[in-house]
């Protein structure tokens, strides 16, 4: 036993660019992005949960306070996404909040244009 505060998880947070061409065309068309060869986004990096904690939702309060800061972060520095390198255990995970894999492996990203019909929009 621990005899002061332990970590149950943590995750990071960093400037992070996707390959224009990486994204799917009609995404590229609906979301009307520029045509600049990277496209801005946030990495997610390093979420994780302490293995005595698993199980008790604690990995999804993470991705949830992680989101949150990233699309608060978009009104003032530029990001499309959030993107994340998933374990191929964890991709039906980050899919259950909407996020879409980037071929080729196991990137992901969800849009913040998604988070934006969830969240609303960002305060200034």
């Amino acid at each position: 036993m621990a005899d002061g505060p332990a970590v149950l998880g943590y995750y990071t947070l960093s400037a992070h660019s996707i390959e224009r061409s990486a994204l799917p065309e009609d995404l590229v068309k609906k979301l009307k992005l520029p045509k600049y060869p990277l496209i801005p986004a946030t990495l997610m990096g390093r979420l994780a949960v302490d293995l005595k904690y698993q199980g008790q939702r604690i990995g999804e309060i993470l991705l949830m306070d992680g989101l949150e800061r990233s699309y608060v972060h978009s009104s003032q520095v530029a990001s499309f996404a959030v993107v994340v390198d998933a374990k191929e255990s964890a991709v039906e995970f980050y899919r259950r909040y909407g996020f879409l894999r980037l071929p080729p492996g196991l990137r992901m990203f969800i849009p913040m244009e998604t988070m934006k019909k969830l969240m609303g929009s960002p305060p200034l």
